[in-house]
């Protein structure tokens, strides 16, 4: 990447792009690309940015994780830093701290999609699919089964295992069923009963 930012505001940066094309001859209802017009280009590119955000952007392969995940809280997206840059997403590695489903929602407001976010924080898709169903993006409905039903049988003694066998389904379901039906305190409590224990001396 050629360009230099300097710390200006957009009003200089409009000004100096004026100036620059001060010189500039009538462009005869052509597409000029001459060397006047090429640095108002890159002088007025400036202006998209705030100074903190440009000089990061200037600095391209030297740019840090920290530095690019500042980037992405600024609101650019995946192409735009590859654009500016001409770096592979990929060369930063993995965020400093994990996905949230508050992380998620404002990468989205902000244009990302899907397979950038799972990109961004080193996750394969299948990963980030189930990621995603854990925290009720995707929502998973087991048919015949609600959160009295579900507390019952663990209460009793039955593992996630045997709960879904009953109800026809796959294990990881009724994992991901119960993460976007209780909280962490309430699956941790409903494990910790003897149920199963006194299920299996009683079989």
């Amino acid at each position: 990447m050629n360009i230099v930012y300097e710390p200006m505001d957009r009003i200089m940066v409009l000004e100096q792009v004026s100036s620059i094309l001060a010189d500039h001859p009538p462009l005869m209802g052509k597409n000029c690309e001459c060397e006047l017009c090429q640095q108002a280009s890159e002088a007025g590119r400036a202006a998209r940015y705030s100074p903190k955000v440009a000089r990061i952007l200037a600095k391209g392969e030297d740019m840090t994780t920290s530095e690019y995940e500042y980037l992405i809280q600024r609101g650019l997206t995946q192409e735009e830093i590859e654009m500016e840059t001409g770096v592979v997403l990929a060369r930063f590695g993995q965020p400093s701290t994990p996905l949230t489903l508050q992380g998620y929602e404002r990468l989205k407001e902000q244009g990302a999609r899907d397979i950038e976010i799972a990109r961004m924080y080193g996750m394969t898709e299948s990963a980030f699919y189930k990621w995603k169903r854990m925290n009720g993006i995707i929502k998973i409905v087991v048919k015949g089964l609600d959160k009295e039903t579900y507390a019952e049988l663990k209460s009793a003694g039955f593992s996630d295992r045997e709960i879904a066998l009953k109800f026809g389904t796959h294990q990881e379901n009724i994992h991901c069923w119960k993460h976007q039906n209780f909280i962490v305190e309430e699956i941790k409590a409903m494990n910790q009963t003897p149920g199963r224990y006194k299920r299996r001396q009683n079989a």
